[in-house]
């Protein structure tokens, strides 16, 4: 397991940090989006 590379891994734990942080965020966006229309 020579090609491990620990900053790929940390990258990936980053991205679902921020992707997990940002789901909130878009669902109230698309709720709010979704009142206006209906």
């Amino acid at each position: 397991m020579k090609d491990f590379d620990p900053r790929k891994e940390e990258r990936k734990y980053l991205i679902y940090f921020i992707a997990i942080l940002l789901l909130p965020i878009l669902a109230t966006y698309l709720m709010l989006i979704l009142a206006a229309i209906l």
